[in-house]
């Protein structure tokens, strides 16, 4: 049984760190890499240097051997690095759902200086096109003749987004979207850029800024457009472009770009794929704290349930979770692992149940004398004003919820970038399924209790009760993507409740043979 117990938990890891795979078109799948946030505070993006970019992000990744000549576009000239050269970064990240460039140009005629803050794209520049969801089509709508000015507008850039970058601008923008809603686009949180140019014949140039895909933009109501949801995995729609004007502003000598196709401002399908590789899960401290608790509520389970021996060395590796839990400085698998603890004290109630009780408050007083900070002082991480925003999207369809495909963005004011999630499993039940779903939802986790409760003098019913509370009380506070590809906020709902599952299952196999 003890095998049983620990085959499952393994399968359980490895679906929760398995990523999503996804068809593309085209030969070639370019490879964006996750930059965490601590590293992209260390981009400057008015520094006018790529030194930073070099240590956070290492090699530029596109150079011009990966971009194709435009032979309709002045005189299709290929790739001379005595003529221009270049380098490009690229980058993403999850939490704040933004994709991030920089490029490095040496240009031996350069006419970027010139740019007066109009029609950017006739000057030294660098375009990129996103199409987050990877539908594809015509984004501009310009192709459509029986759609009205007014719905021509409504889906201009609406799935796909265009977007250039000079070097040299007056307003200090650096960066531009290329479409209705411009006025909004273009601002924090969802833009920015810097940008510098140096020396003449040839001048070097440097175009730092990153933009945010929307898979549903709406131009006129930044409330109720949609960013994409950028994940580990998966594949969108990417194009970069670098016109060369050494004839002056709109006369191309040359356009490189990176599908190789013409029209990319006008048709998604056309772009190449990027699939989003990032970091892992254990890279963020508030994630990976889940995951240690998790299994720190195993070993507890088993100090509390094993005979002497057993428990005893099952001290060590119990001792080596709860110091790196700790250490990772998150709150709520603190909270739920003291929930989780108070689970095993009333189903073994027994000695070592009081030795607990006395180990508890003792941890709690020592972190409330030497660390009261990490307890006190960090208040509540914009968790009343996401729940408060999730509620008021909640209140919209209360009932059946919004759909499990429907997407959810929660901006926070002055903060910056989007929630993905309502920061509460609860929350994200009703959100996606409403009350009806999240009665459900609560039956579920009653019915697993209430059967681990019956079956409490079975070591393993009750370690697997503890994981279903240790769930329950860090998805108070933390996740909401309740049927996403499988991710560590799995060990948080459907694996505590498989185990209980399978081990009803053997039990009632076992009655039966």
């Amino acid at each position: 049984m003890r095998k049983s117990l620990m085959a499952l938990i393994a399968i359980g890891l490895v679906c929760g760190l398995t990523g999503g795979a996804s068809a593309h078109i085209g030969e070639t799948v370019f490879l964006l890499f996750e930059v965490s946030e601590a590293d992209l505070a260390d981009i400057d993006l008015r520094d006018g240097s790529v030194s930073d970019w070099e240590d956070v992000f290492g090699e530029a990744p596109i150079l011009p051997t990966d971009m194709y000549a435009d032979p309709t576009v002045g005189d299709g000239a290929q790739y001379d690095p005595a003529d221009l050269d270049y380098r490009i970064w690229t980058g993403w990240n999850e939490n704040l759902n933004q994709v991030w460039f920089a490029m490095e140009r040496v240009d031996n005629v350069y006419f970027g200086r010139e740019y007066d803050g109009a029609s950017p794209w006739n000057y030294e520049a660098i375009e990129c096109m996103l199409d987050g969801d990877h539908t594809g089509g015509d984004y501009t709508g310009s192709a459509n003749e029986d759609w009205t000015d007014e719905e021509k507008t409504l889906n201009n850039n609406r799935h796909a987004q265009q977007y250039i970058a000079v070097a040299d601008d007056p307003s200090g923008r650096h960066v531009f979207y290329l479409g209705a809603g411009a006025e909004w686009v273009n601002e924090l949180p969802y833009a920015d850029g810097g940008g510098v140019s140096v020396g003449d014949g040839p001048t070097q140039s440097i175009i730092e800024f990153f933009c945010t895909p929307f898979d549903d933009l709406i131009w006129n109501s930044p409330d109720d457009s949609v960013a994409s949801n950028l994940v580990d995995g998966l594949i969108i729609g990417f194009q970069i472009s670098c016109p060369d004007t050494d004839q002056g502003p709109g006369q191309d000598r040359a356009f490189h770009t990176l599908s190789g196709q013409a029209a990319t401002w006008r048709y998604a399908e056309r772009f190449v794929d990027a699939r989003l590789v990032g970091t892992g899960a254990l890279d963020n401290p508030l994630l990976s704290s889940h995951l240690f608790g998790f299994f720190c509520i195993i070993w507890l389970g088993w100090v509390m349930t094993a005979p002497v021996r057993q428990s005893l060395l099952a001290l060590v590796p119990l001792a080596l979770l709860l110091a790196t839990l700790l250490a990772t400085g998150s709150r709520t698998p603190i909270l739920a692992s003291a929930l989780a603890a108070g689970w095993l004290i009333l189903c073994c109630w027994n000695a070592r149940s009081a030795i607990l009780v006395g180990l508890g408050f003792a941890c709690l007083a020592a972190l409330l004398m030497l660390f009261p900070e990490s307890l006190l002082n960090r208040g509540t991480s914009y968790r009343l004003e996401i729940w408060q925003l999730a509620l008021d999207k909640i209140a919209v369809h209360p009932w059946l919820g919004h759909g499990f495909d429907a997407p959810l963005a929660i901006l926070v004011p002055g903060i910056g970038y989007w929630f993905r999630e309502p920061h509460s499993f609860f929350l994200g039940v009703l959100y996606y399924t409403g009350i009806i779903g999240a009665a459900l939802w609560l039956s579920m986790h009653l019915l697993a209790l209430w059967t681990c409760w019956k079956h409490r003098s079975d070591t393993y019913f009750t370690i697997a009760g503890a994981l279903v509370v240790y769930g329950i009380g860090a998805g108070l506070a933390e996740g909401g993507g309740i049927l996403a590809r499988p991710k560590e906020h799995w060990f948080l709902t459907w694996i505590p409740l498989a185990l209980v599952t399978a081990l009803n299952i053997g039990r009632k196999l076992r009655e039966k043979a």
